[in-house]
C-alpha cells in the first residue's frame, strides 16, 4: 500500500448492475498473479490544502504525475483491481514517507 503508485479509476454508475459475486478466495491473491483482487485507495485532492490529522500535501505533485498540487486525504477505502484505468505516476520517496505518516495517524500506528 505505500508504494505510492497513483491509479485512475472509475466508479460504477448507480444504474450499473451490480458486480458479480466472486468465488469466497477472491479476497485473497489471484491464483495467477499472487496479486490481491481489490487494491486499498487513499484519497487525494487538488481542493484543499492540509487542515487536520491524516492530511499532507504532495510536494513533488508534478513528478508524481499529478495535474495540480494536492494533498493526500484520511480517507481510505477498496476498489476492485479492474475498475483501475491506468497507472497515473508514482510519489517520490519524500512524498512517500509523507503517505507512511498519514496511514500511521489514521490507522494508529
Amino acid at each position: 500500500m505505500s508504494s505510492g503508485t497513483w491509479s485512475s479509476s472509475h466508479s460504477p454508475s448507480p444504474t450499473s448492475p451490480p458486480p458479480s459475486a466472486a468465488p469466497p478466495s477472491s479476497s485473497a491473491a489471484t491464483p495467477t498473479t499472487g496479486e490481491r483482487a481489490d487494491l486499498i485507495i487513499l484519497a487525494v485532492t487538488s481542493q484543499a490544502r492540509p487542515t487536520g490529522v491524516g492530511e499532507a500535501i504532495i510536494e513533488k505533485w508534478k513528478e508524481a504525475g499529478l495535474l495540480r498540487p494536492s494533498v493526500l486525504k484520511p480517507v481510505v477505502a477498496t476498489v476492485e483491481r479492474g475498475l483501475v484505468l491506468r497507472k497515473v505516476g508514482r510519489l517520490d520517496e519524500e512524498d512517500r514517507a509523507a503517505l507512511r505518516k498519514v496511514l500511521d495517524e489514521i490507522l494508529g500506528g
